[in-house]
């Protein structure tokens, strides 16, 4: 029995260490497509009002596909999302601030 329960503690924490690694490696990826995006929006070198749009038709294009893949790819999607996601509301705030200071 004492076999039986430490295979089983066994099991677990290897399928515990592989969602993290797989969760981290998510995530990574997640930060490295912002990234890409907010170079790509800097090379435009778009108004705020721009990249606020820019990063409103991501999340709406984020949000589709998260409707149509596969479970492992809808966690990247959703990382991504959220990330872009806040991304957004510190552009919607810089916004609010330089208005104020305008």
């Amino acid at each position: 029995m004492a076999e039986l329960t430490e295979f089983a503690k066994s099991s677990l924490v290897q399928g515990l260490y592989s969602q993290r690694k797989l969760l981290i490696e998510t995530q990574r990826r997640a930060q490295q497509e912002l990234a890409d995006l907010e170079a790509r929006l800097v090379s435009l070198q778009l108004p705020l009002q721009g990249r606020i749009r820019a990063y409103e038709k991501r999340i709406a294009e984020l949000e589709r596909e998260l409707k149509t893949r596969g479970e492992e790819v809808r966690e990247l999607t959703r990382a991504t999302l959220l990330l872009v996601k806040e991304k957004l509301e510190q552009e919607k705030q810089r916004e609010r601030v330089g208005g104020r200071l305008n």
